[in-house]
């Protein structure tokens, strides 16, 4: 039982402990905007919610209107994406970090599905918040993609728990079986 103990806690200890990725430059809208991500990928609990952080800067020499769309992922262990903002303006030579929550929507049993996601950058001049979900409305769309996976500890630590209750009680009866055939004995 012992046993049982010391791996559940070093798998705690490992979930608890990963580390964290460090950020890589995306180059987008030929040259004009450049994009960090930090961490490079996530690791999500069934229906957690974590963050990363997006940088956007602007390379070119003009001002640009900047829209973000999270894109959701439909399946079974889906994710959904919240920006702190989704649309802002920048100077030529300007940059704005974002914050992204980005929640699981998986099962603990059912851990399909998850494997990457993708923002959708729309930008241009004549962009605005009113227009940013018109395709045509923008000068051009780009997508940036990052890492998503399941964190696996809890289904590991659910099952090794439920395995180590049924080792317990299968041990608890057979020592109880074996101590009540000794004291039925007669003598």
């Amino acid at each position: 039982m012992k046993r049982v103990w010391a791996i559940l806690f070093l798998l705690f200890f490992l979930s608890a402990t990963a580390p964290l990725a460090s950020a890589e430059a995306d180059i987008l809208a030929n040259g004009e905007l450049e994009v960090t991500h930090s961490p490079d990928s996530l690791w999500l609990r069934p229906w957690e919610t974590d963050e990363f952080e997006m940088t956007v800067k602007n390379l070119g020499d003009r001002n640009l209107n900047i829209s973000l769309e999270y894109m959701v992922i439909e399946c079974p262990g889906g994710t959904r994406g919240e920006f702190s903002k989704s649309f802002f303006t920048l100077a030529p030579g300007a940059k704005e970090t974002v914050t992204v929550d980005v929640t699981s929507h998986a099962f603990m049993l059912l851990q399909r599905c998850l494997d990457e996601t993708t923002v959708k950058i729309s930008y241009g001049q004549n962009l605005t918040e009113e227009t940013a979900s018109d395709w045509e409305a923008a000068e051009g769309h780009e997508y940036v993609t990052f890492d998503l996976a399941y964190d696996p500890t809890y289904g590991i630590m659910a099952v090794a728990v439920i395995v180590s209750v049924i080792a317990f009680l299968v041990i608890r009866k057979r020592r109880s079986k074996g101590q009540g055939n000794g004291q039925m004995r007669p003598t």
